[in-house]
């Protein structure tokens, strides 16, 4: 072997290291840590806390308020993730085609990093970036946004008189569930979300 090849492998394995480790880094820190913000920035006005509020405390502690949105973005984003893979066993294969399968056997993180471009991956970066955004407004701001212009609607309250001082659901959920459960069949829950 010549000095130059041994020099291209050693710089194509640098290369290959810095792209893997950076692309890690989007994915565990930076990404959830947008993630976080964006879901503070949407749940701003089910606190009564302002945008100004919020800088000052992120000036006043900025490590404990960082870690914070890591961990909110983290946890939605894990919490996500588990809803895919329970609509994707109920659903039929394919309906989520744009969405990476971590259970395919096929599915190697690693050398999916290593093997395709840095474009394709910022392509994905990104397209996960429109997708988790506008899961955020859906699902944290509408619901806000309604609370506020319509008093009352959240949460659901269901009247069943003054017998009880307990809502008609939490009892259910505490006294009856609990009996009729073990006689359930282990894909009950599976059944009933594809009756609906």
């Amino acid at each position: 072997l010549k000095l130059s090849e041994i020099v291209m492998a050693l710089l194509k394995f640098a290369f290959t290291l810095v792209k893997v480790c950076a692309l890690m880094f989007v994915e565990l820190v930076v990404f959830p840590l947008c993630c976080g913000w964006w879901l503070d920035v949407c749940s701003l006005g089910l606190r009564g806390t302002t945008f100004v509020g919020r800088r000052a405390a992120l000036a006043a502690a900025p490590v404990t308020s960082g870690f914070l949105l890591w961990l909110a973005g983290m946890l939605f984003m894990f919490y996500f993730a588990g809803v895919v893979t329970t609509a994707r066993s109920v659903l039929r294969p394919g309906v989520f085609w744009f969405l990476v399968d971590p259970q395919d056997p096929k599915f190697h993180p690693i050398r999916e990093i290593v093997q395709r471009s840095m474009l394709a991956h910022l392509r994905r970066v990104c397209m996960s970036a429109v997708l988790y955004g506008c899961l955020v407004l859906l699902v944290v701001l509408v619901p806000i946004k309604l609370c506020l212009l319509l008093p009352g609607f959240l949460p659901l309250h269901y009247d069943v008189g003054a017998f009880f001082a307990v809502p008609a659901d939490l009892l259910f959920m505490h006294i009856v569930l609990p009996f009729i459960s073990p006689s359930l069949p282990e894909a009950g829950a599976d059944k009933v979300i594809e009756g609906c």
